[in-house]
């Protein structure tokens, strides 16, 4: 039955219907394993959309818990990150730093890990924290290196790349992380 509400709240949440869909969401979460989690993800989602955090980051909680319970360690590190990235107070979401757990559950994918570098890197530019932000930058470039790696990330890399220089006042530097001819779309890494 959880699967059926899980739907029916996706379907609402299509069409509008707000308060339908979270209370579909809300009966699909009640159960345990993975359709719980998703869920759980769900509402939060649609409550970001409308602007009602607090009880987003509760719902993430819960869709955190799920999906540690059912063993699925990358739905969880989706939910930390979503859960770092809704966080009504940045300080706070660094304090308790649910992209460090991310980042722990992400070991050997180096795309999923090098995104969660790049979402904290922004999180410590808003604070004022560019060193840290460099760190968090560099880390995701060495993940983009790799061989293999998928070149949209190298793009996110180069999009934070020029956040950074913005912030320290070169938008010289903002520019010179795009594109260059010579070395392929993507030179920051």
């Amino acid at each position: 039955m959880a699967t059926v509400h899980n739907a029916r709240g996706v379907v609402r949440a299509m069409r509008g219907l707000t308060e339908g869909a979270l209370a579909d969401f809300e009966a699909a979460a009640g159960g345990s394993g993975v359709t719980a989690g998703e869920a759980s993800q769900n509402r939060a989602l649609l409550l970001i959309q409308t602007g009602r955090h607090a009880e987003a980051e509760l719902s993430l909680g819960r869709a955190v818990a799920a999906f540690r319970a059912a063993g699925d360690p990358l739905r969880e590190a989706r939910s930390l990150e979503t859960l770092g990235g809704c966080s009504s107070d940045v300080a706070c979401c660094v304090r308790r730093c649910p992209y460090a757990k991310a980042l722990i559950l992400q070991s050997g994918q180096p795309r999923d890990a090098a995104m969660t570098h790049l979402n904290l890197a922004e999180v410590h530019a808003a604070l004022g924290d560019f060193g840290s932000a460099e760190t968090q930058l560099h880390a995701a470039q060495v993940l983009v290196r790799a061989p293999g790696s998928d070149s949209g990330v190298a793009g996110w890399a180069l999009r934070v790349q020029a956040l950074l220089a913005l912030h320290e006042g070169s938008p010289a530097g903002a520019a010179l992380a795009g594109p260059d001819p010579d070395r392929g779309p993507y030179t920051a890494c």
